[in-house]
């Protein structure tokens, strides 16, 4: 069962819209690397929690996706989805970071090189900021597929969802000690997507769906805390309540609303697919453009910030319609060669040690 939900693939393109609105018209101003003041709307820092209702989606998403997969052919499936975007966007914010001087030569290469590998994302940073979500995700992939090798059962998947929740209280609780553990303070957000998915089949207690709740909560609280305290902005706690809430109950409330439709079906998907690449490819190549354009028409900020904005979405629904099917497909073919050489020369050495 690996048919695609549509109000799931919206939400993914609304929350890859939310990061990018965060950027251009709050982040990017607030924090010094846009030469232009930040949007007076009072919501835009809560924005930040898109990222978080994104790894709560991941957390049932890419269990939905293992559904009926061998581990190698989950691998594959994943490389496939991560590398295509990765290598088109990293390349060309490489070229638009060679354009504008604004990172040593060096560091930049390391850091594309990273990106369009993929796998050191896990310990390495990519080449747009936006990049770093990607460490966690490839860490939630890693143990899924750890886990589908040993056989996918609903119990070790709570059993995972239940140690990712441990996990996170204790970085909440001991935030020095938990710095550089596992999955940081995400933890509970894909383990709150493991429930959903799980609770089809397979009991979960009440209490164990409160105490993910809380943590969850409490994760999109620090977020928002270190956030502001980075970027030197008072923290609301009321409007931090709330948007933490929201968070966590956006995906159940998409979740239940499937359109019927065929033509909404079809935006859906369409918008669904291009939400990885609007991603990934938004923010760093996005400072650029708009520092660039700023040096043209100064006195046009907020129109430059919507051409921009507009401009990312427009490339990544052709890319991801036109452009990145077909290199998902070399990927794939890639991806499964080397398993069947793998597997060749893993019975090589087995005949050999007889």
């Amino acid at each position: 069962m690996r048919e695609r939900l549509p109000s799931i693939e919206l939400l993914r393109f609304i929350l890859a819209l939310l990061v990018v609105i965060y950027h251009y018209f709050y982040f990017g101003a607030a924090s010094g690397v846009l030469s232009i003041e930040p949007i007076g709307v009072s919501v835009l820092p809560y924005f930040v929690l898109a990222v978080d209702t994104f790894f709560i989606v991941s957390g049932f998403v890419i269990l939905f996706s293992a559904e009926k997969r061998s581990c190698s052919a989950f691998v594959v499936s994943r490389f496939a989805r991560l590398g295509p975007a990765l290598l088109v966007c990293s390349t060309i914010t490489l070229c638009a970071i060679t354009f504008s001087g604004s990172f040593a030569k060096g560091t930049t290469f390391i850091r594309w090189l990273a990106s369009i590998t993929v796998l050191p994302l896990t310990f390495a940073n990519g080449l747009d900021r936006s990049l770093w979500s990607l460490r966690y995700e490839i860490i939630f992939y890693a143990i899924v597929a750890g886990v589908v090798w040993r056989g996918l059962t609903y119990k070790r998947i709570a059993l995972v969802a239940y140690f990712l929740i441990a996990l996170n209280a204790v970085y909440i609780v001991r935030w020095s000690i938990a710095d550089r553990m596992l999955m940081q303070n995400f933890g509970s957000l894909f383990a709150l997507g493991i429930f959903l998915y799980v609770h089809r089949n397979y009991r979960i207690p009440l209490v164990a769906w409160i105490i993910c709740a809380l943590v969850a909560f409490m994760t999109c609280v620090v977020e928002v805390s270190r956030v502001a305290g980075l970027l030197h902005q008072p923290m609301q706690w009321t409007g931090t309540a709330i948007a933490s809430v929201v968070t966590i109950g956006a995906f159940p409330a998409f979740l239940l609303m499937q359109p019927k439709s065929e033509i909404l079906i079809r935006l859906c998907a369409l918008a669904g697919r291009a939400s990885y690449p609007l991603y990934v490819l938004h923010q760093t190549a996005g400072y650029v453009v708009i520092t660039w354009l700023l040096t043209i028409f100064p006195a046009h900020a907020l129109a430059i910030q919507i051409v921009t904005l507009l401009g990312m979405i427009g490339f990544a629904t052709l890319f991801s319609s036109l452009i990145e099917p077909q290199i998902a497909s070399v990927y794939r073919m890639a991806g499964f060669y080397l398993e069947d050489l793998f597997g060749y020369w893993r019975g090589n050495r087995c005949a050999q040690n007889r």
